[in-house]
């Protein structure tokens, strides 16, 4: 339970340290790059056999799927940035949390795999949570609704690569296929800030390298946590968690409260999290 525990404090420290670089009004671009260069080097240190080339198909499909791996990821963060600016962190973190309705359609569609019961009932929570959130007479911090629809599709995506490459992959190699997803997410975010904002400050870095040390740690810990509880208690508790959390240092901290229609969608979602999670 501690391994989930870390999960779950790593995840709100990671929208947390995103929320103070959108405040600071920080160079984006540069920010993202640095936490991938942190990501990078953590990965190595934790890295079991220091192997950083398999040249066997197994290692060339590591290689080739971290790519688009790697594209989902920086998008997903860049929107992440964005729409804690737009909508709040709470709105954010529960939109990214809901992503896993893409691998569960996906996994519908190409492995027939047949939600349960109350999975059912949980996409039907969940659409009716969405609605519901959407439906008021502006009552909400929301502003800009397409940044929540990019979180929750690159969200589920990303989920859904980790997904493919568990059962296409070579799982003993996970950490090399980790390892290069950083590589290449960290060249992508040169990229991006050469062509978008090319200038940055200490500041920038600072937080960038932050941001990267609960970003590898969500996975890092969920991965234990995984190996000592059921995944059924350790995927609700981890996306109720974290959510919860969010919320609640949203309120501490930052002093940003919540409006009554924000509070019924966000626990109708939590409610969905929970089915979708049996």
């Amino acid at each position: 339970m501690l391994a989930l525990l870390g999960s779950i404090i790593s995840g709100t420290l990671y929208v947390y340290t995103l929320k103070i670089t959108e405040v600071k009004n920080c160079n984006r671009y540069a920010a993202t790059l640095f936490n991938y260069i942190m990501a990078i080097v953590l990965s190595v240190v934790t890295m079991k056999h220091k192997v950083f080339f398999y040249d066997t198909p197994d290692g060339y499909f590591a290689m080739g799927f971290s790519i688009f791996t790697s594209i989902c990821m920086v998008a997903g963060m860049i929107y992440s940035r964005k729409c804690i600016s737009a909508n709040g962190a709470p709105m954010q973190t529960t939109f990214f949390k809901l992503g896993i309705l893409i691998p569960m359609a996906m996994s519908f569609i190409l492995f027939s795999e047949i939600p349960t019961t109350f999975q059912v009932i949980g996409i039907v929570i969940v659409v009716i949570g969405v609605v519901y959130m959407n439906t008021g007479s502006g009552d909400t911090h929301i502003t800009s609704i397409p940044l929540l629809i990019l979180v929750f599709v690159f969200g589920g995506l990303v989920e859904f690569n980790f997904k493919l490459y568990g059962i296409y992959g070579d799982i003993e190699i996970k950490e090399y296929y980790l390892f290069l997803t950083f590589i290449v997410s960290a060249i992508i975010s040169w990229g991006l800030m050469m062509k978008n904002q090319r200038s940055m400050t200490k500041t920038d870095v600072l937080l960038g390298l932050l941001t990267g040390i609960p970003n590898y740690f969500i996975s890092f810990f969920l991965i234990l946590a995984l190996a000592q509880v059921p995944t059924y208690i350790a995927y609700p508790m981890n996306c109720v968690g974290t959510i919860l959390m969010v919320s609640l240092a949203n309120v501490l901290i930052f002093k940003e409260y919540p409006t009554k229609r924000e509070l019924k969608a966000t626990a109708i979602i939590l409610l969905a999290l929970i089915f979708l999670n049996i």
